[in-house]
């Protein structure tokens, strides 16, 4: 689900995943974990000073490992990537999710 709203000159987007039927498989798990575990460590790093190329960065560094752990894709094709060929669109506002852990049992 994707859905967002506009008041006062402030826009806000938010998207949710949940399975189908209701639970999810152990990959589905994994992969909304890792992508969970990426969304808090990208939150610690928005503080005062810092800046969001550094936060993009760091979270795109962070996920392209986590994509390698889960199987996704090699370290050999990462180190190999092409720039006009990307292996994942590293979008912060494509890729981190508000937490369903919050509003959703596993």
């Amino acid at each position: 689900m994707d859905f967002g709203a506009e008041y006062g000159n402030y826009a806000a987007d938010c998207s949710r995943t949940i399975p189908v039927n209701g639970k999810f498989t152990l990959r589905q798990k994994e992969l909304y974990k890792a992508v969970l575990d990426v969304f808090r460590f990208a939150v610690t790093l928005m503080k005062p000073g810092s800046s969001i190329n550094k936060v993009h960065n760091e979270v795109c560094r962070r996920f392209a490992a986590e994509h390698v752990r889960l199987g996704l894709y090699s370290a050999d094709a990462l180190k190999n990537e092409q720039k006009d060929s990307p292996l994942y669109q590293n979008f912060i506002c494509m890729a981190l999710p508000i937490p369903l852990d919050l509003m959703f049992t596993m």
